[in-house]
């Protein structure tokens, strides 16, 4: 595989764990950003043994997570990491000016603040995980929260 990085776009590789009913395996996710004319496309690459994941490319790490996660979910498997959890969600700032590998850790009725960010693909035990949609709708709920 080659992988071409544009200048001063962040590239990252990390290990993390899939959940496959109840069963930890290690896996490593490897991203990087592609730029040609004028189109700057973030892609990401889930490694694992005996998972079947092309590399997806979306307009920031979040949403090529989102991609993975959503193709993983029909086989039952979760990524462990934040940008897998119930309460975690990038800002359209974040996810504009920093590829989206960093997202907030959100409260209800609590506006998100600098010390709420966290890596997307960065971990810790018992981490609430969720579905695509769930995620999705907690961050709805929680945009009413604040307004």
């Amino acid at each position: 595989m080659t992988i071409v990085s544009a200048i001063n776009a962040p590239s990252i590789t990390k290990s993390l764990f899939l959940i496959d009913k109840n069963i930890k395996r290690k896996a490593l996710i490897k991203g990087w950003n592609e730029y040609s004319g004028t189109d700057d496309r973030t892609k990401i690459q889930l490694i694992a043994e005996n998972v079947d994941v092309e590399a997806f490319s979306d307009r920031g790490y979040f949403r090529c997570l989102v991609n993975i996660r959503e193709k993983l979910e029909k086989l039952n498997i979760n990524i462990e990491c934040y940008g897998s959890c119930e309460n975690v969600y990038p800002s359209p700032m974040i996810e504009a000016m920093g590829y989206g590998i960093k997202a907030y850790r959100l409260q209800m009725g609590q506006r998100a603040t600098n010390s709420n960010l966290v890596c997307i693909f960065d971990h810790e035990p018992r981490l609430k995980l969720a579905t695509v949609a769930d995620q999705e709708l907690f961050y709805k709920r929680w945009l009413g929260s604040i307004a």
